[in-house]
């Protein structure tokens, strides 16, 4: 299967994949899900992970593939988001802010990996930088704190921003080696974060 065994906190992880409100409330999923099976070797059994950003264009693609593949997903989104095309998808709906602790606290409750995929674009749209540090930068900083504490293993979806300006010697071709050199605000968050992480 797609996981890998984490040694380090015994337990599966995942392999990187390709205006916000404070209240937070959690919303049981209608349809009825089987009761977790008993796995037949230590990469097929069925995971929770936390998912940010659920409803949007990545993150329902995403809530899709792991509820096809079996796995129970946890799904943050804003109170102002269409959500009626992923919530089928999702064990548990989180409705509250990216910046909230208690919707990471409720998010991460009993998950087994997160997934950071949320951006407030509005923020970037109107190229605010100290309302996108503290809408975007400083609460994903908040959310990699609170994994890490219940060491809940993290996947960030990242972006190709951060290669904006590429050497001309890569030929195109970036790999891990080539320096993130962000061209705009979006960039430069998705590189901070990676750096944090790496």
């Amino acid at each position: 299967g797609p996981w890998a065994r984490d040694e380090l906190h015994g337990r599966e992880s995942m392999p990187p994949m390709p205006a916000l409100y404070d209240q937070t409330l959690i919303m049981g999923c209608s349809r009825a899900l089987n009761p977790p099976r008993q796995p037949e070797n230590i990469y097929s059994a069925r995971m929770r992970v936390a998912l940010t950003g659920a409803s949007g264009f990545i993150g329902a693609e995403i809530a899709r593939t792991l509820n096809d593949q079996g796995h129970l997903v946890h799904g943050l989104v804003r109170e102002t988001s269409k959500r009626d095309h992923v919530e089928p998808l999702l064990d548990r709906t989180v409705v509250g802010s990216q910046q909230s602790r208690d919707s990471h606290e409720a998010l991460l409750a009993d998950a087994d990996a997160l997934i950071h995929n949320s951006v407030d674009w509005q923020v970037l749209k109107n190229e605010s930088l100290e309302q996108h540090i503290e809408t975007n930068l400083t609460p994903s900083l908040r959310l990699f704190q609170a994994a890490a504490k219940a060491s809940i293993p993290v996947v960030f979806v990242s972006s190709v921003a951060v290669h904006h300006h590429m050497h001309d010697r890569w030929n195109g071709l970036v790999d891990e080696e080539h320096p993130t050199r962000p061209g705009g605000l979006y960039g430069a968050l998705k590189a901070s974060l990676e750096a944090h992480l790496w």
